[in-house]
């Protein structure tokens, strides 16, 4: 069973418990340590900032061009009632993702938001700008996705 991935200076070296033994291979990667602990949290807390950061920022900025979104929703012939809960899903389920505080609800949440939109918005393909933001959303839900299946880490409420 593998227990520990150290990276330094050019050498992997991989611990394997069951045989008491290390295991080595030399592959060029400059010095980098990775470890699951401390560092490995803080990667984790890094993550969930910048992937709730987008939907942070485009909640807020619905809030403050109202009318502009409203406009952008009806042009879909969507219902305005739609725009208010829109604001509070990209607003409150990326804080609970960078809190760690139901993350993987919150990822599942928003994960399907986004595809939602993805199909409702981006499924122009005649148009390339169109089908870059629907691939956008679509990594982004893999990305949330990913979230689904890992623990968020020491750095969260629900650790």
């Amino acid at each position: 069973m593998l227990a520990k991935l150290t990276i330094r200076a050019l050498n992997i070296y991989l611990l394997d418990k069951s045989r008491s033994k290390r295991l080595y291979k030399s592959l060029d990667l400059g010095v980098i340590i990775i470890s699951m602990g401390f560092f490995g949290s803080l990667i984790d807390l890094f993550g969930r900032i910048f992937i709730s950061s987008l939907f942070i920022v485009s909640g807020v900025e619905k809030i403050f061009n109202y009318e502009s979104s409203l406009e952008y929703i009806l042009d879909y012939n969507l219902p305005s009632f739609l725009l208010s809960p829109s604001i509070v899903v990209e607003i409150l389920f990326p804080l609970f993702i960078i809190v760690g505080y139901k993350t993987k609800i919150s990822a599942f949440i928003l994960a399907l938001f986004t595809i939602t939109l993805a199909f409702i918005f981006h499924f122009d393909f005649t148009n390339p700008l169109q089908t870059t933001m629907f691939l956008k959303n679509i990594a982004i839900s893999g990305g949330l996705l990913f979230l689904i299946t890992k623990d968020p880490g020491r750095f969260s409420v629900d650790e």
